[in-house]
């Protein structure tokens, strides 16, 4: 249910005082931020790692994504992208986490992102990955819209694809991966007004329309 956003729970910045369920668990379709946080505590209790580490073990160090990381690193000073308001002003606050947070503090290159959505795209076809699983309607939540595990799905032609969107202090970013063509786009930005120019950016790139685009 956390996977597919069918927990109940609210999401990060939208409670206030005792977190409460917003509806009863499997009944409706909510974001939640605050389900992965406990989600992400689970699997550490269970594996007696912390998410930083497994992420290194099991994603980051197999896929060749030397720049990833859920917590801070020094060298990022040099390197991290300054974020703009709608207004082009800059955002003067950057997180630095020393903990992992798996709702939010992932930092990433489009490099390294591309190399995760690329096995993503590889592994679908294969009915025994976890990336097949991942890929598979668990929900509707709008019209061609579908939650996986983790990934949304939309009803695009000539085939389905997979997607998902990034929203924080300026930064905007959205993806989308077609598992039958074997291809994708990530759109990566650092100011607020990216989202309103991403459907011409997906229109110049692959064509097509997103029923994802329009819902999210």
């Amino acid at each position: 249910m956390i996977l597919t956003h069918t927990s109940g729970l609210p999401n990060l910045g939208t409670n206030t005082g005792e977190l409460k369920f917003h509806f009863a668990p499997g009944s409706d379709f909510n974001y939640s931020g605050h389900g992965y946080l406990y989600l992400q505590k689970v699997i550490e209790k269970l594996s007696g790692k912390g998410l930083e580490q497994l992420a290194i073990e099991t994603v980051f160090e197999p896929l060749g994504m030397s720049n990833s990381s859920y917590v801070w690193h020094a060298d990022y000073s040099n390197h991290l992208a300054q974020s703009y308001d709608s207004k082009g002003k800059q955002y003067t606050t950057k997180s630095r986490p020393q903990s992992a947070f798996s709702a939010w503090s992932l930092f990433t290159t489009l490099p390294d992102y591309a190399r995760f959505v690329e096995h993503m795209i590889k592994r679908s076809n294969d009915p025994d990955s976890i990336a097949s699983t991942l890929l598979q309607s668990q929900t509707e939540v709008a019209k061609g819209v579908d939650w996986g595990l983790g990934w949304g799905l939309q009803q695009t032609r000539p085939n389905s694809s997979f997607w998902h969107w990034g929203s924080m202090a300026g930064f905007r970013h959205f993806v989308v991966g077609y598992p039958k063509e074997k291809l994708a786009v990530i759109v990566m930005s650092n100011n607020e007004r990216a989202f309103k120019i991403t459907d011409k950016i997906m229109a110049m790139t692959i064509g097509g329309s997103y029923p994802a685009y329009d819902w999210f």
